[in-house]
């Protein structure tokens, strides 16, 4: 809900201050998991940055966004080993993101 409400009053704000039809979610850790699944289930139309977050790798769901996905992971990271990388960005070029 907390998301719902920023992207609600930054579609409130007059045009020349911002341009709500351009945003991007981004998120850390949790919150970079939170983040792919909220623009692809809820704001297709705003780009994505996943900072060592869960990666989405359905590409159904992936298919639903609209704007530019990056995905920032350590390649020697212990939570997400390349394996699952690899599947995120295959998912990803599946979906034609």
């Amino acid at each position: 809900q907390d998301l719902d409400d920023v992207v609600a009053w930054a579609d409130a704000q007059p045009e020349e201050m911002m341009d709500a039809s351009n945003i991007a979610v981004m998120g850390f850790c949790y919150g970079g998991g939170k983040a792919i699944r909220y623009t692809a289930e809820r704001k297709p139309y705003a780009a994505t940055v996943v900072c060592y977050g869960s990666p989405l790798t359905d590409v159904a769901r992936l298919s639903n966004l609209e704007k530019p996905v990056c995905g920032i992971f350590g390649s020697l990271d212990v939570q997400f080993p390349l394996p699952v990388l690899d599947s995120f960005r295959d998912a990803l070029t599946e979906a034609k993101v």
